[in-house]
């Protein structure tokens, strides 16, 4: 995980290496971030990531896959995520206990369907 002040984070979960490498450190996280489409749940990355306590800012990154898991302080918090111009917030309350992450699911309008039932990985792959 990589640190940003007091938080600890992991952002990714496109490819297989990387679903594993979240599943090993998820029993650290206690907030886990999920970024969406609305229509089909296809996952989303670069979704801009804000996390306040009401003070400071205690967090801000480009998420670089669908999953973030962070490991914060206890405490409740602002967190906000946009994609493409859409925003949407909410309030969290985290524990100090890593392994029972809170869990937060933003659901963003997705780009027009292709009428094809793939990730866009394996869309990649399928042109290659």
């Amino acid at each position: 995980m990589a640190s940003e002040g007091a938080v600890q984070y992991f952002c990714g979960g496109v490819g297989a290496d990387e679903r594993r490498a979240m599943r090993a450190l998820e029993p650290r996280a206690n907030l886990k971030l999920l970024f969406v489409t609305v229509k089909r749940g296809g996952y989303l990355a670069d979704a801009a990531v804000t996390i306040s306590d009401g003070k400071a800012t205690r967090f801000s990154a480009v998420a670089d896959g669908p999953i973030c898991l962070l490991q914060l302080p206890p405490g409740k918090y602002r967190v906000t995520a946009e994609i493409a111009g859409a925003s949407h917030a909410v309030q969290v309350a985290v524990g100090a206990q890593p392994g029972k992450a809170h869990q937060v699911a933003f659901s963003f309008p997705g780009e027009a369907w292709d009428g094809i039932w793939a990730s866009d990985e394996e869309k990649q792959q399928a042109r290659e």
